[in-house]
């Protein structure tokens, strides 16, 4: 209550000055003065509590659970539109990466297609780092199974997404489906990069109903995703199953 008591003093203040003259017009100048103040302190008081119900507090726990604010940003990797449950589009994109031959680079990018430009030199000199579009390279009879149609050669799109009311976002490697307490932004399987290619790759989750870039199955073997297979030995059977394919799921909270 620092604004009441700077009005006390001034009250007072006010009071004592105002009575400088005659010690009796003093006492009873100050007995009206401390009546005054106690009624403004008691409507402070009142404007006070008032201001806290009305102020939410960001630190609590709201909304079932999530707090307020949110803020996880994921990439949905295959899709160009986000989760329909409280999830805004950042923007749509098209994954691109380094060629599977080289070794500079090893994450997967959501590339947007509204590009800006700086200074630029459009020669190609070598110097440098190179980007690919990025395709899927699975099997048909795999790729019918998994994802219901045939996606071999065809260019993969992406999505990067935000949260408006959950805070945190984690990719869990081996689940279909996210952790009580955490809700569900997308699920599929993992892939990354082929076995004996020569640069490493990150594992992206690609969403289980991924949708292919116009341009068709050409297959140009540039940058590329494969599924993700478990093997038996230190990683463990069960609750792993050898050749198996590895889910995952996009969670937050």
């Amino acid at each position: 209550m620092c604004v009441t008591g700077v009005l006390v003093m001034v009250a007072l203040n006010a009071a004592v000055n105002a009575g400088e003259g005659s010690p009796g017009s003093v006492q009873c100048n100050l007995e009206d003065e401390l009546a005054d103040l106690e009624t403004i302190k008691i409507e402070l008081n009142s404007l006070e509590a008032k201001l806290r119900s009305h102020t939410p507090d960001r630190t609590e726990n709201t909304n079932n659970g999530r707090y307020s604010g949110g803020g996880a940003i994921y990439t949905r990797w295959g899709r160009t539109h986000c989760n329909d449950n409280g999830t805004e589009l950042v923007y749509a994109g098209i994954t691109a990466s380094t060629h599977y031959t080289h070794s500079g680079g090893t994450d997967y990018l959501c590339m947007t297609t509204e590009v800006t430009w700086g200074n630029h030199d459009d020669r190609d000199d070598g110097w440098g780092g190179f980007l690919y579009g990025t395709e899927y390279h699975i099997q048909s009879q795999r790729s019918n199974l998994l994802f219901g149609e045939a996606l071999d050669g065809h260019n993969v799109p992406c999505s990067v997404c935000r949260s408006s009311s959950r805070r945190t976002v984690l990719m869990i490697p081996g689940r279909f489906h996210c952790i009580d307490g955490w809700s569900m932004e997308y699920h599929g399987y993992l892939m990354t990069e082929h076995h004996n290619h020569g640069r490493s790759a990150q594992f992206v989750c690609m969403d289980a109903n991924p949708e292919k870039t116009q341009g068709g199955a050409q297959r140009l073997t540039l940058s590329i995703l494969h599924l993700v297979d478990g093997v038996c030995g230190a990683l463990p059977c069960p609750p792993y199953v050898n050749g198996r394919e590895i889910p995952c799921a996009v969670c937050t909270k």
